[in-house]
């Protein structure tokens, strides 16, 4: 592969090159079920009948209020029926057991690795595209973060994710220099995806083959997102070394096992060893989520912001708010923990500020300018 984009750039006017690219795009990613759609009309049992793709309005990249249902992407050319993809795929698993919600549910959460499917309708193609059907598509109902304003979609009224997606004859490279996958009809809601993780994680994933189209920059974006920190740590590359020479230290791997077995182990046991370190205990975690601190207390507090009162009391500029009863103009309240000591009543007058502010209580009145001020 070429160094630099110019090198890229140069490469890119060899057909051989070119080809090449392609060929090693579509064995690192794709865009569509292992398992495709009938060529034949399922309702006709014609072998002259073939079922025709059909273009997804455009309605459809919008929300679903505007859709009436699924969409159809396929009319028979003898009986002219249509389908959706939901119809047509349900044909397929007419005859095949053991693949119901439940079992592909189990699967998913299991560590068993889908094994590499063959051309035709096999099971384990089978398998690998209900995993990919429920894991991988986009719901062409769409969600709330479809609809967000983006610099792709200024007004937010479209899917920012550009789905459906149009269907590619093969996979190209285009004259802007960027890879376009192959995607046949039935495959416009599939979200690009790794053959290799989905056989091994069978999880949710983004994948994206980014070339100089895409320019420099784009790539430098999502390597620095990818590889960002959760947790600043002084020198994360010696952790992430040491939980490495640990998992292949470790002698519960089976050598002989498939690649995807080993990889996958491999992964689990790294997060595992970088994970472990910063768990909590679970009556840690039930403090934070029940009283949103970790400790126990026998007395309530009162914050006590000092840096103000400092400042105030030094002369320096700092922000008053007043609060005024907009009905009459009178005062009503001021706004600040040092102010409400100053103009204190005169039966507080020799409390200090931080005996005024145990007993002091703000409460809100009727109105939402008014503020009441109670000392118990």
């Amino acid at each position: 592969m070429p160094k630099t984009c110019s090198e890229y750039r140069e490469k890119l006017v060899s057909p051989d090159f070119k080809e090449d690219l392609v060929e090693y795009v579509e064995s690192v990613v794709s865009s569509e079920f292992p398992t495709q759609l009938p060529i034949h009309c399922p309702s006709c049992n014609d072998d002259d009948s073939r079922l025709e793709p059909l273009v997804i309005p455009s309605k459809y990249h919008r929300p679903p209020r505007d859709n009436p249902g699924e969409p159809n992407i396929a009319k028979c050319s003898s009986c002219f029926k249509v389908y959706s993809y939901n119809e047509l795929f349900s044909r397929i698993l007419a005859d095949v057991e053991g693949l119901g919600d439940e079992e592909i549910q189990n699967l998913i959460s299991s560590d068993r690795i889908i094994e590499e499917s063959a051309t035709g309708v096999d099971l384990a193609g089978l398998q690998l595209t209900l995993v990919i059907n429920k894991m991988q598509t986009h719901g062409w109902k769409h969600c709330k973060s479809c609809f967000k304003k983006t610099t792709r979609v200024k007004n937010g009224k479209s899917c920012r994710f550009c789905f459906p997606k149009s269907t590619v004859e093969f996979t190209v490279v285009t004259d802007a220099n960027r890879v376009l996958l192959k995607r046949a009809n039935g495959n416009q809601w599939v979200n690009t995806f790794s053959p290799l993780f989905m056989r091994a994680f069978k999880f949710n994933h983004d994948i994206k083959f980014l070339t100089v189209g895409e320019g420099p920059g784009v790539t430098y974006y999502c390597l620095l997102y990818a590889t960002k920190q959760q947790k600043h740590v002084e020198d994360a590359v010696t952790l992430y070394l040491n939980a490495f020479d640990k998992t292949k230290a470790s002698t519960s791997f089976d050598p002989d096992a498939p690649r995807e077995v080993r990889g996958r182990r491999t992964i689990t046991s790294l997060l595992t060893k970088l994970t472990a370190p910063q768990e909590i205990g679970e009556p840690l975690a039930a403090l934070y989520l029940l009283r949103g601190s970790p400790f126990y207390y026998s007395h309530d507090f009162v914050d006590i912001y000092i840096a103000k009162a400092i400042k105030f009391r030094l002369k320096e500029d700092v922000e008053i708010n007043l609060l005024y009863d907009r009905r009459n103009a009178e005062f009503a309240g001021k706004l600040g923990q040092y102010h409400d000591y100053i103009y204190r009543p005169e039966e507080l007058e020799d409390l200090s500020f931080y005996d005024f502010l145990v007993g002091l209580e703000r409460r809100k009145g009727t109105f939402k300018f008014l503020i009441f001020l109670r000392y118990c």
